[in-house]
């Protein structure tokens, strides 16, 4: 009967939203339990990762069927992904679990896992800021896990992650003065957000930053009204601006009148920043959408 179906969809939903709080852990206390954490530390002493993958999708194996995880091997000091398997998942609290390799502490066991996002749980981020900025890198940082140096984005480039059970689809135009003057037609779908870039390292680009940010972003039908959130990328360069500092230097109060904003400073290599990122996005969406994902 109709009225059954809804109960149980309605219970399926109240099961993964409870499943949700703490999954990451709970997958790796199954993974200690079974031997896994144990096995990884014996693949490390040989030096063949190789042999980790395996044992990592078996790990990956206990997140609840309608989960999806990424279970990868980290190195303890630099933050490099080693090894990987799963989908592109970003989790504000990721379970970690230090792997000695039978020697000392140089990697982390790293799990990441969400809810399977509905059709309708998607939103759309739109990236913008001048060339070398370090959007791309920003983006690879949180769907990887680690910096991955990227290379100019041609026109653009369209790439998605889950976090917090909803999948975020993100449009990185590029910032070539070739560009920006059709950023509107380049936008891929209706954003709900807009992220801008500065390297916040470079004095000699920041005038040329705020008057895009100015000319361009703020100005571009598609995106008028929208939140931004200004990254003062490129934090761990020695002398780099904070976000106090590059509000002052950019004037951003008056630019951003009548929008709500913020400025985070955040770094793709270390990965400074990255959460708080994430964070705001999110509320943002959940504040604009009425939506609620915990």
């Amino acid at each position: 009967m109709p009225g059954n179906r809804l109960m149980n969809v309605i219970r399926k939903e109240r099961t993964i939203l409870a499943k949700k709080e703490g999954i990451e852990e709970e997958i790796l206390v199954q993974a200690e339990s079974s031997g896994q954490i144990e096995e990884l530390e014996d693949v490390l002493k040989k030096r063949n990762l190789d042999d980790a993958k395996p044992i990592l999708a078996q790990i990956a194996g206990y997140a609840p069927r309608d989960y999806v995880a990424r279970v990868c091997i980290q190195d303890f000091y630099s933050g490099k992904i080693l090894c990987r398997v799963g989908g592109a998942v970003t989790s504000l609290k990721p379970g970690t679990r230090e792997l000695s390799g039978k020697v000392k502490y140089t990697h982390m066991l790293r799990v990441e896992a969400a809810p399977l996002a509905r059709v309708e749980s998607s939103f759309n981020v739109v990236w913008l800021g001048i060339e070398a900025s370090g959007k791309s890198s920003l983006i690879e940082r949180i769907r990887q896990g680690e910096f991955v140096p990227a290379s100019l984005t041609i026109g653009l480039s369209v790439t998605s992650f889950f976090a917090e059970g909803v999948k975020l689809v993100n449009c990185d135009v590029s910032g070539h003065k070739s560009f920006r003057s059709i950023w509107d037609s380049l936008i891929v779908g209706n954003p709900d957000v807009m992220v801008y870039v500065i390297d916040a390292s470079d004095n000699a680009t920041l005038d040329e930053a705020r008057d895009v940010l100015a000319s361009f972003a703020l100005k571009t039908d598609l995106l008028k009204g929208l939140p931004v959130l200004i990254a003062a990328n490129k934090r761990d360069v020695k002398g780099a601006l904070n976000a106090e500092q590059l509000t002052t230097k950019l004037n951003l109060p008056e630019l951003m009148q009548g929008r709500e904003w913020r400025v985070i400073e955040t770094s793709a290599k270390t990965g400074s920043g990255i959460q708080n990122i994430l964070e705001w996005v999110l509320e943002k969406i959940k504040a604009i959408k009425g939506v609620e994902f915990k």
